[in-house]
């Protein structure tokens, strides 16, 4: 016979595990990891947004700033 978790459950290659049967020590790490998956995903998001306007500012400058007036030309 299965048993239903009664809460959240912590997944491993071995089963899956209820959190509710934690220690104290154990649903605190397990709180704690949850919310640094949850920061790294918003960070990753982050990351992604900054690179595409980066992105769209070098395409902005190379096409309205770079041409010949602003071209640095080797001495001969």
């Amino acid at each position: 016979m299965k048993l239903k978790p009664s809460g959240p459950t912590f997944k491993t290659d071995e089963g899956s595990y209820d959190v509710a049967l934690f220690s104290a020590e154990g649903k605190l790490k397990f709180k704690l990891a949850q919310k640094a998956l949850t920061e790294l995903t918003d960070l990753s998001d982050q990351v992604m947004i900054l690179r595409e306007a980066l992105q769209a500012l070098r395409t902005d400058i190379m096409d309205m700033e770079c041409h010949d007036e602003t071209l640095i030309k080797e001495e001969e």
